[in-house]
């Protein structure tokens, strides 16, 4: 996608037919294109004027003045003329005769002889210093490091644009429009007709943000506060202070554009100048809803080689205006920034929130914005053990989701945007995420479920199809690799959730810890799932793999409350699809999903405890499913086999209501109980054949579905296993 930024200023000494003719040629130039005017008179002579009455422009606003040297031979002052350095007021009044700035115009005409003369053109219209020859600088005081921009709106059009009027846009002269281009400019008579084109001594950066096709904009709380560019190794950005008091941090050299600066910094920082210049991010379907689709600019000066490998992007996105309350900073490290930024080109960053931030960077004369290859970098989610830990703790501490204030209806997700972000695919809803596989290791056997008694999870969980490792604890010799989940009614990965859950994947004992007491016990549950405790949702696309570990929920006595355990999910009180739990022998040891002293009635299944439903009424939905389970039951046994209600899917439901379609199980050994769950839309399996196919018919019709995947053992396919 194109769109005009800016064109580059154009300043044209044109012939007058008329000796004496001071008048204005007729209008016509092409957007910002100016022309200043030669008169040409006997032995020839140059008198500059504007083009027109509409003055030249920068980032900074109208120009009302450019400042000119013009020399003759040895570098010294044309032939009549007693000074080289002139000013071009653009507002009318000519063109001056002075070496000082800002005194009374004093318009003055120029004669041109054969002798060639040598034209320099700057701005900002400032003194100047001859550093040797014919070589003059200015100096360059306001290019810094934290930089503003404002909103410009067109009078006549109303059209807008984003301005960086943080810092001062230096201009030089050239005899040809070539972007970065320094060729000399030259005029005498009869060649008295040289074209003047003003370049940009610096770079420009834009930023443009727009939602992934997950994402939904936060009208109120998705506004760019600032963008931060920052390097850990060093110094890689060149800048020259803020102007205060007009002191010099550097020079410019008037006949190239050459920089030469005496600060750096390792960060630059973009913010809006006001309120009213802070921008929305954009949606996925209206990318451009901001000023030329811009959320933020700066002016920044050309680097002698690219940095390295590690900068890094910050973007701060909150509420309009000085309240901070809902601030969060999103950030990623990205090769895209490896760029060498040179004068006169636009360096365009187009980043994409949603579960990467992605970016694009590519150098461009300012009068185009292209749209290259996308890079990809890790944005918000939980990558990692320490993110989970920091969810779980926010969770608890924040006493979970609480409501805005001065609202009954609206949530405040802030503390937890870092873990996940607004979903467009599941209806706008803010949602936690994976954004990579990682393993659960400790110096301890225990673990505090995500979702407590006090404190259930009621924010919707997406595994994306990475998986979470449950890593046990190894014992003493001869003893199994252990997890303890002590002292919880609701006992699993999760405890106690009233939202949904999907595409995760569970990993007990990723390792292989060879014994054959790898456990993971509950004590005191009411509710234990290998992925759940409680859900109050659906369970969608997740599995368990019990790599040869046991789940067991360990009771003190027979006469306890009633209690529920799944290798999936204890109880569900909503539905399941498309999900899976199945077991590998390690050692000749098969795991199993059992009680110790079971309180009679209590339920036990390969995938479920029980399922009760939420969104159909009486019952619940059990589709495309499927266990392979070596043992289930009670152990020790304390009361007869019929006072547990087990099955290899499910182990109880409401009497009614309840829909089973497409799930099927490999049986292994009852543990003093008589499997006897519901068998209508439950198939017994010799085998994993076909299974892989059945699940993705399924998943694939979801495009934010994982898919599943073949494990073969000798051949011989081993189990199902959700892929990423």
């Amino acid at each position: 996608m194109k769109r005009a930024l800016y064109t580059p200023f154009l300043v044209c000494l044109l012939t007058l037919s008329a000796c004496n003719d001071n008048s204005l040629p007729t209008s016509g130039q092409v957007e910002d294109r100016r022309a200043l005017t030669l008169s040409f008179q006997p032995e020839g002579s140059i008198s500059l004027q504007r083009t027109n009455n509409n003055p030249l422009k920068t980032e900074n606003g109208d120009v009302t003045a450019i400042g000119v040297c013009i020399t003759g031979e040895n570098h010294t002052a044309y032939q009549g003329a007693s000074t080289t350095r002139y000013t071009f007021n653009t507002n009318g009044t000519g063109y001056e005769g002075t070496s000082i700035p800002g005194n009374s115009p004093s318009p003055v005409t120029l004669y041109l002889t054969h002798v060639p003369a040598t034209i320099q053109a700057f701005h900002p219209n400032t003194q100047v210093t001859e550093i040797s020859g014919n070589n003059y600088t200015i100096p360059v005081t306001h290019i810094p490091a934290e930089q503003t921009f404002t909103v410009d709106t067109e009078a006549t059009t109303g059209t807008s644009t984003l301005k960086c009027t943080g810092a001062t846009d230096y201009l030089y002269g050239s005899a040809n429009d070539a972007t970065g281009d320094a060729t000399t400019i030259t005029a005498n008579n009869p060649n008295s007709t040289p074209t003047i084109y003003m370049h940009h001594a610096l770079a420009k950066v834009v930023f443009t943000i727009k939602c992934d096709a997950n994402r939904v904009v936060d009208n109120e709380n998705d506004y760019v506060k600032s963008i931060k560019l920052s390097s850990s190794s060093g110094s890689p950005f060149l800048i020259a202070g803020d102007g205060t008091g007009g002191t010099a941090a550097g020079t410019m050299q008037i006949n190239n554009g050459t920089l030469a600066l005496t600060s750096t910094t390792s960060e630059l920082t973009f913010k809006p100048k006001a309120e009213s210049d802070t921008q929305l991010i954009a949606a996925y379907s209206d990318p451009a809803s901001t000023p030329n689709g811009i959320v933020a600019c700066g002016l920044v000066a050309p680097l002698s080689t690219a940095p390295g490998n590690d900068i890094t992007i910050t973007v701060t996105l909150g509420k309009k205006g000085n309240d901070a309350t809902y601030d969060r900073q999103y950030s990623a490290t990205a090769t895209a920034f490896n760029v060498q930024w040179k004068k006169g080109m636009c360096y365009t960053y187009n980043l994409t929130l949603g579960s990467t931030l992605s970016t694009t960077a590519d150098a461009v004369t300012w009068t185009t914005i292209t749209s290259p290859s996308m890079i990809e970098a890790n944005e918000r989610g939980i990558k990692n053990a320490t993110d989970l830990t920091n969810f779980i703790s926010a969770w608890e501490t924040n006493g979970g989701l609480k409501k805005k204030a001065g609202s009954d209806t609206e949530y405040d997700y802030t503390p937890y945007e870092a873990y996940g972000w607004y979903d467009k695919n599941n209806g706008g809803k803010f949602t936690i995420k994976l954004t990579s596989s990682f393993a659960i290791t400790s110096t301890t056997d225990s673990w505090i479920p995500i979702g407590t008694e006090n404190n259930p999870l009621t924010i919707p969980f997406d595994g994306q199809g990475w998986s979470v490792a449950l890593e046990l604890k190894a014992g003493d010799t001869g003893e199994g690799g252990a997890m303890t989940i002590g002292n919880q009614k609701y006992s699993g990965f999760i405890g106690y959730t009233q939202a949904d859950i999907m595409n995760l994947s569970v990993v007990t004992n990723p390792k292989g810890v060879s014994a054959e007491n790898n456990k993971i016990e509950s004590t005191h549950a009411i509710y234990a799932g290998g992925l759940a405790g409680y859900v109050e949702g659906d369970i969608i696309n997740c599995s368990v793999d019990l790599c040869g570990t046991s789940i067991i929920n360990a009771n003190t006595s027979a006469n306890d409350a009633t209690m529920y355990l799944g290798g999936l999910v204890g109880y569900c009180k909503g539905n399941i699809y498309n999900s899976a739990v199945y077991t590998t022998t390690f050692s000749g040891h098969t795991a199993s999903i059992h009680y110790t002293q079971a309180t009679a009635g209590s339920c036990v299944g390969g995938l479920a405890g029980k399922i009760e439903g939420g969104t159909v009424e009486g019952g619940g939905t059990v589709q495309n499913c499927y266990t392979h389970i070596g043992a289930l039951g009670n152990v020790p046994s304390t009361s007869s086999a019929t006072s547990i209600n087990a099955g290899w899917v499910i182990g109880d439901v409401t009497t009614s209501g309840n829909t089973f379609t497409g799930n099927y199980y490999i049986a292994g050994t009852p543990a003093n109980c008589t499997p006897n769950g519901p068998t209508t839309g439950i198939t017994s399996k010799d085998d994993f054949t076909d299974l892989c196919n059945l699940l993705n018919a399924v998943a694939s019709q979801n495009t934010k579905w994982a898919l599943w995947g073949e494990k073969l053992s000798n051949g011989v396919i081993e189990k199902v296993v959700l892929k990423r």
